[in-house]
């Protein structure tokens, strides 16, 4: 275990964004390490016990996450992920698995590493709260990820696996729709367009509204609208 933390806490320095800040923009360390921070706009979620992943995340699914950005029971890296996937895929294979290692152990008590759950899809439900996201999801994404899709018969992630839609904010859910995902690590590695000029604020808080009803596991985020304005500034 020892090389993998040695790599995760000086060399890759993965507390960074994975850990809570306190005012004096110190990295929490102790019984909050690891407890999730922010970085560039994105919410860097919880690495330990408390991660939120639906899906145990194994050494093999660390590995392989790790070294391609892709993990076909999560999903793909995204936001800053995305070059700290790009810089293992060119590490030492050794060092990788020792990374993985090291986070496995890290997140071996979390929900999904004790019981993976059944994942709702609460289609009609959303389509009832939220018609306008529903609609705007039909015509946007669904051809890419409704079951049967050509990228989900490729063997891309379902959208209910990606841990963004089970946080305790919104903020990864708005940013990939907003900022899409392109492929850092091979040039036929996960892409998903941008949304940030097709859509305005509202659209897109209705799109991320209708996921969550319909996919997460958490309660409802509020204020979505006001979540998509402050994500669009980060960027700006």
């Amino acid at each position: 275990m020892e090389p993998g933390r040695y790599i995760g806490e000086t060399l890759a320095h993965c507390t960074a964004c994975h850990s809570p800040r306190g005012l004096l923009q110190q990295e929490k360390r102790g019984d909050r390490a690891y407890d999730g921070g922010w970085s560039g706009g994105w919410y860097a979620p919880p690495i330990n016990a408390r991660s939120p992943a639906v899906r145990a995340w194994t050494v093999e699914r660390l590995d392989a996450y790790f070294r391609t950005g892709l993990s076909t029971v999560h999903a793909a890296a995204a936001g800053p992920m995305g070059p700290v996937t790009c810089n293992l895929a060119r590490a030492a294979p050794a060092d990788v698995r020792a990374l993985a290692t090291y986070y496995a152990w890290q997140m071996r008590a979390a929900p999904a590493a004790r019981a993976e759950p059944r994942l709702p899809d609460r289609r009609a439900l959303a389509r009832q709260r939220h018609p306008e996201g529903a609609r705007l999801y039909d015509g946007a994404c669904a051809v890419c990820h409704e079951p049967g899709a050509a990228m989900m018969v490729a063997g891309r992630p379902a959208l209910p696996l990606g841990t963004p839609l089970h946080e305790a904010n919104p903020r990864d859910t708005i940013q990939v729709i907003l900022k899409g995902l392109k492929p850092l690590v091979a040039p036929r590695g996960p892409y998903m367009p941008a949304f940030a000029d097709a859509l305005d604020d509202r659209q897109v808080a209705e799109i991320v509204a209708y996921l969550q009803v319909r996919h997460g596991t958490g309660p409802a985020w509020p204020d979505l609208e006001k979540d998509v304005a402050a994500a669009r500034k980060v960027g700006e």
